[in-house]
């Protein structure tokens, strides 16, 4: 994740130079791997004793990767329709994995073939008392937001302009690890009430009120990028001409533009 965040500042750099869909690859490339990155060391620090196969982490990439580079040369209706009916596949099948790996925590690394019988006689014998009410609270959580985020992406591919999967992707990194932190934020918040140490562990409480501060402020903060992000004063899907007349004066302290505020 460190060396993540070096090539991130690089590949920014890169893309800079001449902002395009194109070059944007370069840019967006390490997002994706560093939030693929967090989201799994999110959940092992969470469950030591799961772990991830880095192959199939390694495929996941790839696969990101490759659909994110078709999305930019697909322009005609019909093969869109092809392309996206196969990321919603895709995208509804690492869904449905996520939701019931979440619940079952890491039962579907043995074996899914083998162990779908079992779950399917502990959801009927089970329908009317959930035995993991807050595993299941975050599984509906992240379905619902899922599947809104993949009907966000299709309906915004097929808008006038023609756009890549570059910024949905990312949107759904985000959503997902920023779900999942908070998930377990609250948990550990709930966990510390509910077991307090006791008053004579002072360095221990100083360290978790600090924690929480700068976890608040991370949320804060990235609040404020994301809504510099969304008042861009340019576009890579227009012409140069089109996009330099979205430019604007830098007026943060007569220097920096809202791009600039989003780094």
């Amino acid at each position: 994740m460190g060396i993540c965040m070096v090539m991130q500042g690089v590949f920014s750099a890169i893309f800079h130079v001449c902002p395009s869909n194109i070059s944007l690859q370069f840019d967006t490339t390490m997002m994706y791997i560093m939030m693929i990155l967090v989201f799994i060391k999110i959940y092992q620090f969470r469950h030591p004793d799961i772990a991830t196969n880095s192959y199939h982490s390694m495929y996941a990439f790839a696969v990101v990767l490759i659909m994110e580079a078709l999305s930019l040369y697909i322009f005609s209706t019909p093969w869109k329709i092809l392309f996206y009916f196969i990321f919603c596949v895709i995208y509804f099948g690492a869904i449905l994995h996520i939701a019931v790996d979440c619940y079952y925590y890491g039962a579907l690394k043995s074996s899914f073939l083998q162990n779908l019988p079992i779950f399917t006689k502990h959801a009927i014998h089970n329908i009317q008392h959930c035995l993991y009410p807050k595993r299941f609270a975050l599984s509906v959580l992240f379905v619902i937001l899922n599947f809104g985020l993949m009907f966000f992406t299709v309906h915004r591919s097929f808008e006038d302009e023609s756009k890549s999967l570059s910024t949905p992707i990312l949107v759904i990194c985000a959503v997902n690890v920023g779900t999942f932190l908070c998930y377990y934020m609250v948990m550990k918040i709930t966990e510390i009430f509910k077991n307090p140490e006791g008053p004579d562990d002072r360095l221990l409480w100083a360290m978790r009120f600090f924690s929480f501060i700068f976890f608040l402020l991370a949320l804060l903060l990235g609040a404020v990028a994301i809504v510099f992000y969304t008042k861009r004063h340019q576009s890579r899907n227009s012409t140069p001409p089109e996009s330099r007349d979205k430019n604007e004066l830098c007026n943060v302290m007569d220097f920096f533009d809202n791009h600039d505020m989003w780094h």
